[in-house]
């Protein structure tokens, strides 16, 4: 494989996991809210 090639796989590689993590921080904020929400409902 051309090194260019291997330096877009990295890329493409790097911005997945990129958009993953930032899909997984956003999950977890959503979840906190609905808890701190749930939290609230019962006092």
């Amino acid at each position: 494989m051309p090194a260019a090639s291997v330096a877009v796989a990295i890329k493409l590689v790097r911005e997945a996991e990129a958009e993953a993590e930032a899909e997984v921080e956003a999950a977890s904020r959503e979840h906190d809210a609905s808890v701190n929400r749930l939290s609230r409902s019962v006092e």
